[in-house]
């Protein structure tokens, strides 16, 4: 049987945190025994990878007196492990499974997942960006660099990473349980006071400026007073009303159409509460929610970023990223006519279902750990 020893940044709710968890929980292979140290803690998911039968160790690397003593740990746990396969998650976490190799007499194998794009490294904290760098320059060194998109892969080789070592995975998902549900729907939209006269438009990610969230919360609060019907909710980590970069679009006039509620566990039925779902990012590589939504049978607008055109094929509407009269018009077309786009929604649906199941995506990552 053979080892592999997943090592993420943390496991608190997020796409690429969603995408190891699904992978873990849904992988039968018997072949295979999956260990997961999470270098920040305990979070989200910890619990949910734990119900599966997998064993979750979780550091604490964040704090600067405790960090040698758990550098020290995680090369305890790894060497009492003996993995055949490490496998990082995101860039730090692949530069670290890349140093622990060498700590071993019978080096396993390095496997890197990385799951975004590189339109710019302006959006990157600066120890990030140092990362990425030495990494181009290790990326020769593992046995296969893991992507979760064509552009991501593209971005990554246009900067200077190993070609040859490059294979792209797309993100799978259940559609058994990312699915519309109408219990839910009429649950959560009665707790906001919202009915079905009204138009209920929803966004679910992490604050963050390569999300562009406050250009959307900026045409939604334009739009307000001329469709009062029109309402919004915000859902993700630091989405808060406390959060001062939103005060100048939560004025009195919206103060009950928009609905800023920071993370929330149960998003299959946030989700089938609203009637679109719109993403406004300035980058992603393959993003996660937005197949998500689809498969609730969402009508979806987006930026056009990543592989957003693959995912969303021709039921949905593309527009460029930071355009806000382009963004505002393509709201308005929804607003105007999203009778007939609920069926736009369904067919996203099969789309889903059709072109990237979770059996593709675990099928594709047994291949590659088996062989």
């Amino acid at each position: 049987m053979k080892k592999i020893v997943h090592i993420i940044g943390d496991l608190s709710i997020g796409g690429t945190e969603r995408a190891l968890s699904s992978l873990l929980i849904n992988f039968p292979n018997k072949e295979l025994k999956y260990y997961v140290i999470s270098l920040s803690g305990n979070g989200y998911f910890s619990d949910e990878i734990k119900k599966a039968g997998i064993e979750v160790f979780d550091l604490n690397l964040k704090g600067i007196l405790t960090l040698p003593k758990n550098i020290l740990k995680l090369i305890f746990i790894v060497h009492k492990i003996k993995p055949d396969i490490l496998q990082g998650w995101m860039y730090h976490s692949n530069l670290i499974v890349s140093l622990l190799k060498y700590t071993f007499i019978r080096k396993p194998h390095i496997f890197w997942n990385i799951r975004q794009s590189l339109y710019s490294l302006q959006y990157e904290k600066k120890s990030t960006v140092i990362v990425i760098k030495i990494l181009k320059f290790l990326s020769r060194y593992p046995d296969k660099i893991i992507f979760n998109s064509e552009m991501a892969k593209n971005h990554h080789l246009d900067f200077g990473y190993n070609a040859s070592k490059a294979i792209v995975i797309f993100n799978g998902f259940d559609t058994n349980f990312w699915k519309f549900d109408a219990f839910k729907r009429t649950k959560i939209r009665s707790e906001f006071n919202i009915t079905e006269n009204d138009l209920l438009l929803g966004y679910v990610g992490r604050y963050h400026s390569v999300k562009n969230v406050t250009l959307l919360l900026e045409v939604i609060a334009e739009l307000s007073p001329d469709y009062p019907f029109l309402k919004a909710m915000f859902i993700g980590k630091d989405l808060v009303q406390e959060n001062e970069d939103f005060n100048k679009f939560l004025n009195l006039s919206n103060s009950n159409k928009i609905f800023l509620l920071g993370n929330e566990s149960d998003i299959p039925g946030y989700l089938s509460a609203f009637d679109c779902f719109c993403l406004c990012s300035n980058s992603e590589a393959f993003p996660n929610v937005l197949a998500e939504a689809m498969s609730c049978n969402l009508y979806c607008m987006s930026t056009n970023v990543g592989d957003v055109p693959l995912i969303l094929g021709n039921f949905g509407c593309i527009v460029p990223p930071n355009d806000k009269e382009l963004l505002r018009k393509a709201i308005i077309f929804w607003i105007e006519n999203h009778f007939s786009l609920k069926e736009n929604g369904r067919r996203a649906r099969e789309r889903i279902k059709n072109n990237f199941p979770i059996n593709k995506n675990i099928a594709d990552y047994a291949s590659i750990y088996l062989s």
